[in-house]
């Protein structure tokens, strides 16, 4: 079990950042047209020495098969990518203090904050980086700025780097951006602030008043209008530690809910003994009343 430093109110504490079936990614990008390349390896994930290996196997090649090559023999198609990649690991590695950014090309980047103001707002909120030279990667298919997006986010699900954004489990009023949106979740009022990438309780209900306060965070990682919403999320127990967990969504601008889904803890006392996709905390409901 890999471990690090959180702050929770006001006091620094140790909570687990990875376990093996609560934060590792399935996927690790590799390429928006290419077969999805499967995890079977990874460690230290959200910390200085993250790292994925992956490879495409014969069941994701069947499925971009059966999505890019229509009219193609499957197995044919399947057996020509399995071919071509025989015996090929990809594998990216993440400091996610630091912000640095080793892709499975072997090219070091370096984490520059978010995209804004790009053509139409379509990339406004990926996460932007530079490469040695001090050179923005762009973010279209041939620069592969949002590959690179997409691997840090596997890696760093927190998001920012810790080293520019410590992860505090109760956010200060200087912890948040000027924009933000209060919602509501299962009778709470919280605030999403896609900027700082947090979703953080402000009114929470009576029931849970002894157990989070005003700026506890809910969830930290990477928040796009109208793209991915990927990171990890905590469940709370009175006199336990916030215990993390990795999810998932698809924030629709035009639509009234967001709904972020992972494999959520069982705890056993204080403990986390498994993750389950059968708790309520498996889905995460937000209700977006201005959309």
């Amino acid at each position: 079990m890999l471990r690090a430093n959180i702050l929770f109110g006001g006091c620094l504490l140790s909570a687990s950042l990875w376990a093996i079936s609560g934060a590792v990614a399935d996927i690790l990008p590799t390429h928006p047209k290419e077969p999805d390349a499967i995890i079977f390896e990874s460690g230290d994930i959200g910390g200085r020495d993250a790292f994925a290996k992956a490879r495409v196997t014969e069941k994701s090649a069947r499925d971009w098969c059966e999505n890019w090559r229509l009219g193609d023999p499957v197995k044919t198609c399947a057996a020509e990518i399995m071919q071509a990649e025989a015996e090929r690991v990809y594998e990216a590695k993440a400091d996610c203090h630091a912000g640095v950014l080793t892709s499975i090309s072997g090219d070091r980047y370096r984490y520059d904050g978010l995209w804004k103001n790009t053509s139409d707002g379509m990339w406004d909120g990926w996460q932007r980086f530079k490469d040695d030279n001090g050179k923005n990667v762009g973010t279209s298919n041939a620069a592969g700025g949002l590959t690179l997006a997409a691997q840090w986010r596997t890696l760093c699900p927190y998001g920012a780097p810790l080293g520019k954004q410590p992860l505090k489990m109760v956010l200060s009023e200087n912890d948040y951006s000027i924009s933000g949106e209060l919602v509501g979740h299962n009778g709470s009022g919280v605030l999403i602030d896609a900027e700082m990438g947090t979703i953080s309780y402000r009114v929470p209900k009576d029931s849970i008043a002894g157990i989070v306060t005003t700026g506890t965070l809910l969830f930290r990682g990477s928040i796009i209008y109208d793209g991915p919403v990927e990171g990890m999320a905590f469940t709370f127990k009175k006199g336990c530690e916030p215990a993390p967990y990795k999810v998932e969504g698809y924030f629709q601008g035009n639509s009234d809910k967001l709904v972020l889904r992972g494999k959520a803890p069982v705890r056993k006392g204080c403990d986390v003994v498994g993750y389950t996709e059968k708790s309520p905390n498996a889905a995460l409901v937000f209700d977006l009343p201005h959309h």
